[in-house]
Formats: C-alpha cells, sequence, structure tokens
C-alpha cells in the first residue's frame, strides 16, 4: 500500500483504505480526496467510489472530467455519474468521448447523461 494511503488511513482512524473512509474524506479533508483522485494513488475500486463523492466538492470538476480518460471502465462509470457541474464545457467532453467509449455500460450511460442534459 502506498505510504501516503497508509497514513491517511491511520489519521483518519480506520484500518484499510474503504468507502467509509471515502465518505469521511468528502466531508473532513475533500482537497486530500481530490489529490488522491488526481494523483491516482488508489486501487480502480475504490477511485471508482472517490469520483462519485466528489460530485459535490468544489473544484472537483477537473479532475472527475479527467478520471473519464482512465483505462477502467470502472472508474470511467464512477466519474460520470460524480461529474460535479453540468456546463457546456463538460457536456462536450462527455459528447466527444462517447464517440471512442469502448465499454457499452459506459456508452449508454453517456448516451443518458447527454440526453438528460439536452446535449
Amino acid at each position: 500500500m502506498d505510504e501516503k494511503i497508509q497514513a491517511l488511513v491511520e489519521e483518519h482512524g480506520f484500518e484499510r483504505p474503504c468507502r467509509a473512509l471515502l465518505r469521511h474524506l468528502v466531508k473532513a479533508d475533500p482537497a486530500m480526496l481530490l489529490n488522491l483522485c488526481r494523483d491516482r494513488l488508489l486501487k480502480d475500486h475504490l477511485l471508482t467510489f472517490a469520483a462519485e463523492y466528489l460530485g459535490g466538492v468544489e473544484g472537483s470538476t477537473e479532475v472527475v472530467v479527467g478520471l473519464l480518460n482512465h483505462p477502467s471502465a470502472l472508474v470511467r462509470e464512477g466519474a460520470l455519474l460524480g461529474l460535479p457541474e453540468d456546463t457546456p464545457e463538460v457536456r462536450e467532453v462527455v459528447a466527444l468521448k462517447v464517440l471512442t467509449e469502448t465499454s457499452p455500460a459506459v456508452k449508454e450511460l453517456m448516451s443518458e447523461y447527454l440526453e438528460w442534459n439536452d446535449v
């Protein structure tokens, strides 16, 4: 486990990296959660949840949109669910990504996002 992650787990009183830790960080230290996602220090299954939880964190748009390029379809799905802002720029990124998305499930979710947001 990455030393930064281990220190964070211990500092916040958790036994291991887990979804509960991520939910805690959204409230207690959202900047740290942003950094963990930006630096991609979490394993894919946790990065997926972190991306989704970041939806309500100010300043997270760039990080979450960047995760739409992650090699794991699971992480891309979490990023899509966690998109914090519905702006023309974000919709444009999703509209371009849907053209090259390889995962049928993520592609469908992107299409639904675009339909819901009138693109």
